[in-house]
């Protein structure tokens, strides 16, 4: 998936997660974050998986993914299951750093 692409996967999940109303007050609290998420271009993780421009969104995009598919399967309750895999690595948003144009 291209950036775009991954972008409009990101805002389908978070409308989703914001279709209840609770959640949607409890996202307000990591509006930066999940900003920043969407439009940084983290990387996931330096030496492992999705270790490039753009990796975090794309690993939580996937996260996501796989959390819509186990609650249709067995009916649970998708706006939490997508909440969670929205925050999920939230952190490593503060765990790397550019310098000299590498992570």
């Amino acid at each position: 998936m291209e950036r775009d692409e991954l972008q409009k996967e990101f805002d389908r999940f978070k409308s989703i997660v914001e279709t209840n109303d609770y959640i949607s007050r409890f996202l307000i609290e990591f509006k930066d974050e999940l900003y920043e998420l969407r439009n940084g271009e983290h990387p996931a993780s330096i030496k492992h998986h999705h270790n490039n421009k753009y990796g975090l969104l794309r690993h939580t995009i996937e996260v996501c993914q796989i959390l819509e598919k186990l609650s249709d399967m067995y009916i649970l309750n998708k706006s939490f299951l997508l909440l969670a895999g929205l925050l999920h690595d939230l952190g490593k948003l503060y765990e790397y750093k550019i310098e000299n144009n590498k992570w």
